[in-house]
Order: C-alpha cells, then structure tokens, then sequence
C-alpha cells in the first residue's frame, strides 16, 4: 500500500481522500484498500520522511495535502527497480467455493448467482470508464505513465471478463446437476 501511495504521489499532490478516490477510479480492478489502511499508510510514510504535507483551509474545512519527498521519489524508484514477485493467486471466492459441497444445490446457485451479477457491473462500470477516458486529453509528460495506467484497467477488464464466463460455466454445471 505504501508504495502505491508514493507511485500517486508521484503524478500530482493528493488529499487522503484524493488517495481514496484514485484507487477507486483506477486501482480497483487488482487492488482495494479502505481508509484505515490508506491512513495507516500515510502515518508510516510520513514516519520514514517520504511524504509531507501542507495544510490549508477549505470551505472551512482543514486539509491535509500529502506530497513526496526527495527520500520517498528514491524508495519509490528502488522498489520499483526490484524484481516482479510471482504472487500466489489469492481469491476468497475460489475458497468458498472450495468448500461448496458444505451447503445446499440452491445457495451455492444463488451465491453464484448474485456473484456474477455484480461481477458483470464490475465489468461494466470498468468498460464505460476505460471509453471515458480513451480519449482524455493527456499532457504530453504523462502520456507513457497514462498507457501504463490503462494497460492495467485493460488487464482488469479481461480478467472480469475471464471471471464471468467461469462462473457462468460452473453455474450451468451446478444447476444442471453435473457437479
């Protein structure tokens, strides 16, 4: 998390909830992350000198502007240096249906059901935002950064879409009674 925050701090100064909002927008379809966690993420990056902050008053309100600093634009590019880690997949609705023959026919159709109805608002909701912003006007220093970006939202939309048409076909096999 920490790193993901300095990566954003990278393109543009941001408020916590500016931090919030870009990993909703652009982050969500490999990574989600509540405030807490953003939170606690900021308190250790400002704890190791690799962001600071300016405080400035808005519509009343105090707000708390998180940049980079030269210590944390260093780690940020170390890290990034560093060799691409092969993840285990990790996937808690793989998990769930490891132990689906603990619950009736009908839950296991309805859970998967419901599933993949909102996987495919998932979908969705990624598809009409990558044909938003296909065509943002980038400045010419971010355009490689932006490719970068929307190769990422691409890969999300295809693994939704690899998602969808598995659980669409485990569903079948359940409710025809083949599994």
């Amino acid at each position: 998390m920490a790193y993901l925050i300095l990566g954003l701090l990278m393109i543009r100064n941001l408020t916590i909830y500016d931090i919030k909002n870009a990993l909703e927008k652009k982050i969500s379809p490999f990574y989600a992350a509540s405030f807490g966690s953003i939170q606690s993420a900021v308190k250790k990056l400002l704890g190791n000198n690799y962001v600071g902050f300016t405080q400035k008053v808005e519509n009343g309100r105090n707000k708390k502007e998180y940049f980079i600093t030269g210590e944390g634009r260093s780690a940020f590019l170390a890290w990034m240096r560093e060799e691409i880690p092969v993840n285990k997949f990790n996937n808690d609705v793989l998990v769930k249906i490891f132990f689906f023959g603990f619950i009736p026919r009908s839950d296991r159709i309805s859970l998967l059901s419901s599933y993949i109805s909102r996987l495919k608002e998932e979908y969705q909701a990624m598809d009409t935002f990558q044909a938003k912003t296909g065509s943002a006007n980038v400045p010419e220093d971010l355009k490689e950064i932006y490719n970068y970006q929307m190769s990422t939202l691409d890969y999300g939309i295809q693994g939704t879409a690899f998602e969808i048409e598995w659980y669409e076909t485990l569903l079948k096999k359940i409710q025809k009674e083949e599994i």
